[in-house]
């Protein structure tokens, strides 16, 4: 606008120099007129255009001014300059008109970029009219400027307006986002406007040489790849086994991303070493029938030695060690598998293992029980009644420990001890065998007094058995109760025969084998020279006696050892001479003379399902101090198990193992106790 301002001006001191024309032709006068100065337009300092200069003519003042100066051209924005001053006479004013006639010449030329035109439009051409005022420009902004470098045909100043990029522009792919290799190449703009493609384009697949290939350029490098070219890896890692895991095996990636083989081999089969494994196959010694070293077997004598693997191939095994000797193997002595249960073996036969020896001179053993695990020796002091127990471990040696009671000690059941006191009317009291002092606890008392017999412990039906006088001097009472002395009750009864005899209850051998289910008498008649043994059932209500047999020729019965079934009777015969017979039970020798047993006498010993295992007196054929073992059928060819057994006496047996007594061995220490394998 202020540029329009200027002209404005301009013309009015053209219009007004048109009266002092002097010639249609625009001849200026040359009078001399004062010059006149344009004032710069008015605008603001910064943008004021330059102030317009003329020189008036050189003639000499005239009533017609001399032809005003050109007009100051006004600044950029600002206002135009004032005409110049009239001349002191009507001439110069009429020049000063003259003057601002017209802003060029007609035809004159100048750049548009005079004008201010910018971008294209400064390159463009304003043309002066005939007017004297400069035509519009020959370049015109256009709608938009192209993508072209640097074009600006909206002429605005800004180049490449609405263009994403100028033509031949370039930049770095990776400043486009791109990631992997494709980061590294370069996009140029095309003539559009538009950033061209990549100079580097994904590749199919990533490389697996180096550890940054994206050649694809995702962002992700070595995309499946196994590994990277020259990475190693352990073999057990890989899950390799046996001798491939082992140090100093490993794998190695090649140029295609796969690992190689392990740099140890597989060899075709494992050895027979213990935990070789050279196939590799995880399952170590694959293809051995036994190991080298571990692998043992059973050989020689009952199958004890010991043969180590030696070729696990070839399943061959070295030399047999440790083979049994039947003669001298405690484990295995005089057959495979007879234990001598802690005694030694000395030719094939179990020796006896010494339990213990009672630490006292004046005790007797009368009786000896095994039960739960200890031995147990009745005793007396001197020759009383047995009043005390010696107890001791049925499996190893040790010094035998006592319980005193005051009375005459029977039995053992589950753990307590049974006896009968003293003094009348006599009782059966019972302890607990591990504190017998505080734990004495009265049980029965005799209903006349006194008791015929101690009482049996029947521990398969947990009850006492005992026998007391009946009414008359030749009768006797059967009674049971139970282990706590409850439920006393009268079984049976029996009558001694009167047939001139002398009756008497078999006392010393009553339950010495432990069986309670019958009580034996006998009668001795001198007269005739003969004996005769009965027996009645403890069990059954209201039973009678039984007679088992009468021997002729016999002047005595000298013992009896009885379990369920058979009955050994040693008699001392008229003749002087002695035998044990053989008695059947329950019913005794039918008819005929009873079976002889041996010819000598059995101080004692114990009956199993198979066998006698005891001491035979009075026998030239065995030595009085061996312990025998004989079939239940007879002893006439008896098997000798042990010699230097003198006196041996009062044994007792569990299912493996006899035990027994014998005299005392020293002038300071009473008997002993004594222990061997059957």
């Amino acid at each position: 606008m202020r540029r329009f301002i200027g002209r404005a001006t301009l013309l009015a001191g053209v219009l007004g120099a048109a009266f002092s024309c002097s010639s249609p032709g625009r001849n200026f006068g040359h009078g001399a007129g004062t010059s006149g100065a344009d004032e710069a337009g008015a605008g603001p300092a910064a943008n004021a255009g330059a102030a317009g200069t003329h020189t008036a003519g050189a003639g000499a003042r005239s009533p017609v001014g001399g032809e005003g100066g050109e007009g100051g051209e006004g600044g950029e924005g600002g206002e135009g300059g004032e005409g110049g001053s009239t001349g002191a006479s009507a001439g110069e004013a009429t020049g000063a008109a003259g003057a601002a006639a017209g802003e060029c010449q007609p035809s004159e030329t100048r750049p548009c970029s005079k004008d201010g035109a910018l971008g294209t439009c400064a390159a463009g051409i304003e043309t002066c009219s005939a007017e004297g005022t400069w035509g519009a420009c020959s370049v015109q902004p256009a709608a938009k400027d192209t993508c072209a470098a640097k074009n600006d045909d909206d002429c605005n100043g800004i180049a490449n307006e609405g263009c994403p990029c100028a033509a031949g522009q370039s930049r770095s792919c990776k400043d486009a986002g791109a990631l992997g290799k494709c980061a590294t190449g370069t996009q140029a703009c095309t003539e559009a406007g538009v950033w061209g493609s990549c100079s580097i384009l994904p590749a199919a697949k990533d490389g697996c040489t180096t550890s940054t290939d994206d050649e694809t350029c995702n962002g992700t490098p070595n995309e499946d790849c196994g590994c990277v070219q020259g990475d190693t890896r352990t073999c057990a890692q890989a899950g390799l086994v046996g001798k491939c895991a082992t140090a100093g095996a490993i794998e190695t990636c090649g140029a295609t991303g796969t690992w190689g083989a392990c740099s140890v081999v597989p060899s075709p089969a494992d050895t027979c070493v213990p935990g070789n494994n050279d196939n590799c196959s995880g399952a170590a010694n694959e293809g051995c029938q036994c190991i080298v070293g571990v692998t043992t077997q059973h050989c020689g004598t009952c199958n004890v030695g010991t043969q180590v693997c030696t070729d696990g191939k070839t399943n061959t095994y070295g030399a047999c060690t440790g083979a049994a000797d039947t003669n001298t193997d405690a484990a295995n002595c005089g057959t495979c598998g007879h234990s001598c249960l802690g005694g030694t073996c000395a030719a094939g036969m179990c020796q006896p293992l010494l339990l213990g020896t009672v630490p006292s001179t004046v005790d007797y053993a009368r009786a000896t029980i095994v039960s739960g695990g200890q031995v147990y020796v009745f005793a007396q002091v001197g020759q009383g009644s047995p009043s005390n127990v010696w107890q001791t471990s049925a499996t190893m040696a040790a010094t035998p420990t006592e319980v005193k009671v005051s009375g005459t000690v029977s039995c053992i059941m589950n753990g307590k001890l049974f006896w009968t006191t003293g003094a009348q009317p006599e009782q059966i009291e019972s302890c607990t065998l591990s504190n017998c002092g505080a734990t004495a606890t009265p049980l029965v008392t005799a209903t006349k007094g006194y008791f015929s017999t101690g009482p049996g412990c029947d521990v398969a039906n947990n009850e006492l058995v005992w026998v007391e006088p009946s009414a008359t001097s030749a009768g006797q009472t059967i009674f049971r109760a139970s282990a706590a002395g409850a439920n006393a009750r009268q079984i049976t009864s029996l009558t001694f025969p009167n047939n001139g005899a002398n009756w008497a209850l078999l006392t010393n051998s009553m339950f010495a084998s432990g069986s309670t289910r019958r009580f034996f008498y006998g009668g001795t008649d001198s007269t005739a020279g003969s004996f005769s043994l009965y027996a009645i059932t403890t069990d059954v209500v209201n039973a009678s006696g039984i007679g088992l047999v009468t021997a002729a020729n016999s002047s005595q019965i000298m013992g009896l050892l009885a379990d369920d079934s058979l009955a050994l009777v040693s008699d001392y015969l008229t003749s002087g001479a002695y035998n044990a017979l053989a008695i059947p039970l329950p019913n005794g020798v039918i008819s005929g003379a009873p079976p002889v047993f041996v010819l000598g006498y059995i101080p004692n010993g114990v009956l199993d399902s198979t066998s006698f295992y005891g001491t035979v007196g009075n026998d030239a054929a065995i030595p009085s101090d061996a312990i025998v073992r004989c079939p239940r059928t007879g002893c006439t060819a008896p098997t000798i198990l042990v010699r230097g057994q003198a006196g041996a006496n009062y044994f007792a047996q569990d299912a493996g193992a006899l035990y027994w007594t014998t005299n005392a061995q020293t002038s300071t220490l009473g008997f002993s106790i004594w222990k061997m394998a059957k």
